[in-house]
């Protein structure tokens, strides 16, 4: 017997309530109430009474006016650091309005809601059954009110075919190795024990995401109504970019390819076939996209399964020694984004997908790689151990003299390639046009 909408209602609406048990209800307010949030202690308060309820359109009606200035503190760091316990309230009241919306008005716009608490840190499950809940009453709305006027396509983007090269100024015994395709044993006999970097080719010649990604349309329609997490601007310290200006904040898959990544492509021409190296390209960048954006390190297919099955099969090298792929994360963004130098305690091998990047690796037993985000005192970065003060692009041998300039390793990735980054060994991302790849953690 199939489920119906009521069915799956009550299943939602006692997930939500479970979320927000009165214990946890009692600890947020009096926690709020502690850093001077009372009215969102008491807007927090009413939530399971009026749900238990129904009183959808009161909880919608009380939690609106607040909402878009809560999400505004909870994505600025500063500020969400002087109001703990402000997270979990915001999921909560994101959640409850997401499906009060949908039930009142069956409308699309009701997802934007639900995807915010997502990003905050949603459960899982409870986000699924709520985004199951809103597509049948998504489906209810437009079956009964069908309209004769065509739904807006995305305006028509494609990546444009580009080379980048690395010139003399990059030895050949500072690029990564190339293979073509390597057999799992040789990746794991000859890299994967010793702990090198390669670049593998035809790791993804089967994926449909080297063929569909590239037009955008898989974002912009399928899912583009939904809202995922961004960054705009720079994280470099400030040496070449503001880094005041940086700050995360979400829009849906369809403003950020039609906006943001469309407005990149047009310009990507302009810088084929330049030296990946030289101080020249990330200038360049600079002049065509004064404002990088980049969707960095999210788990899009965990928020859409729907498009998992276009990276499949996963890479074969993440089962070496019963390994297993634990996470994996999707980066796209215009020219010019940067992932400052840093190490991730998980094996990695990133897959770029489209566009171009250009990766500075070094070993992971250098020393002197002076651990610290950019900018910061090294009284002040103690937090942050796998991040490097460096500008490793230009490092300033004044301020870091131990810096070791000469063990640098460079790899220049084009569409299809994959990239193994040995489990600790630092790594620096440079975007030299508009882009889009996967890394897989194992």
């Amino acid at each position: 017997m199939a489920t119906t909408t009521e069915d799956s209602l009550e299943d939602v609406i006692e997930m939500v309530l479970t979320m927000c048990n009165p214990s946890l209800i009692t600890e947020l307010q009096s926690e709020l109430d502690g850093w001077g949030r009372e009215d969102v202690g008491q807007l927090i308060a009413m939530v399971p009474g009026h749900l238990s309820c129904r009183k959808f359109t009161e909880l919608a009606t009380a939690i609106r006016p607040v909402i878009s200035n809560l999400w505004e503190i909870c994505v600025d760091p500063e500020r969400k650091s002087k109001s703990p316990g402000l997270s979990e309230s915001v999921i909560i009241l994101l959640t409850v309005l997401g499906l009060s919306d949908s039930i009142l008005s069956h409308d699309v716009t009701c997802y934007q809601s639900i995807d915010r608490a997502y990003i905050l840190g949603m459960p899982h499950e409870l986000y699924h059954a709520l985004c199951d809940l809103i597509s049948k009453y998504v489906a209810e709305k437009s079956t009964s009110q069908q309209s004769d006027t065509p739904a807006e396509n995305s305006k028509a983007s494609k990546f444009p075919d580009l080379t980048f090269n690395l010139g003399e100024s990059c030895p050949t015994e500072n690029k990564v190795p190339r293979g073509l395709k390597l057999r799992t044993g040789e990746f794991e006999k000859n890299y994967f024990d010793k702990g090198i970097p390669v670049i593998i080719t035809e790791i993804a010649s089967r994926w449909v995401a080297l063929t569909a990604w590239p037009t955008l349309e898989r974002f912009a329609t399928d899912v583009g109504e939904r809202t995922v997490p961004i960054e705009l601007g720079i994280h470099d310290g400030g040496k070449r970019g503001d880094l005041d200006a940086w700050k995360e904040t979400t829009c849906t898959l369809k403003e950020f390819c039609d906006v943001h990544l469309a407005s990149s492509l047009k310009t990507d021409v302009q810088l084929t076939n330049a030296d990946a190296t030289e101080s020249s390209i990330w200038e360049a960048c600079r002049a065509l996209q004064p404002l990088p954006v980049y969707m960095a390190q999210h788990e899009l297919f965990r928020q859409f399964p729907e498009l998992d099955a276009d990276i499949r099969p996963y890479p074969r090298y993440c089962r070496v020694q019963g390994r297993q792929v634990e996470r994996v994360n999707v980066w796209m963004g215009t020219k010019g984004t940067v992932t400052p130098c840093h190490t991730d305690s998980y094996e990695n091998i990133l897959v770029q997908v489209a566009g171009w990047k250009v990766v500075r690796l070094y070993p992971s037993d250098q020393e002197n790689m002076y651990p610290g985000r950019q900018g910061d005192s090294k009284e002040s970065s103690q937090e942050q151990e796998n991040i490097s003060r460096v500008d490793v692009e230009d490092p300033d041998l004044k301020t870091f003299p131990l810096f070791p300039v000469e063990k640098v390793q460079i790899a220049l990735l084009g569409p299809g390639d994959a990239l193994y980054i040995p489990q600790g060994w630092w790594h620096h991302v440079r975007s030299l046009s508009t882009s889009i790849s996967v890394n897989f953690w194992f």
